[in-house]
């Protein structure tokens, strides 16, 4: 709950007239995976931060171990198989996504609204046109 209740969508009139008012200064350091990583985790890593990075987040390398953890707690769920394990996992995980704004709900608090490309009207219709032909 904020100072005016629940947190605002992104799309409502308040966020958008917040999200103009205000702009979200991202700054993206090169991170390098910490050396207690494996190195399957450490490419996983890399794949995770230029997720971070594509989605507009501020990368910095004080978040180098959250996004580690982010990383390992992933591979622990996807190679376990017994369910409660994965709901156990997955509710330590969620914290540290939410902690470097990896998913829509912590990108929301932190004031990040995605970037939606625009397209023109006759791009559109060249699209539309080229998916008939198919």
């Amino acid at each position: 709950m904020g100072l005016r209740g629940p947190t605002r969508s992104p799309d409502s009139r308040r966020g958008a007239r917040e999200a103009e008012t205000s702009p979200v200064t991202v700054i993206q350091q090169s991170l390098e995976a910490p050396a207690w990583l494996t190195p399957v985790e450490k490419v996983s890593f890399a794949a995770l931060v230029d997720e971070a990075k594509s989605a507009g987040l501020s990368v910095l390398r004080v978040d180098a171990h959250a996004y580690a953890m982010v990383t390992r707690l992933r591979l622990c769920a996807q190679a376990e198989v017994d369910g409660n394990a994965v709901a156990r996992i997955m509710r330590t995980l969620l914290p540290w996504e939410m902690a470097v704004g990896l998913n829509a709900m912590a990108r929301v608090r932190l004031g990040i609204k995605q970037q939606i490309k625009k397209t023109s009207m006759t791009a559109r219709l060249l699209d539309i046109q080229r998916d008939a032909r198919k």
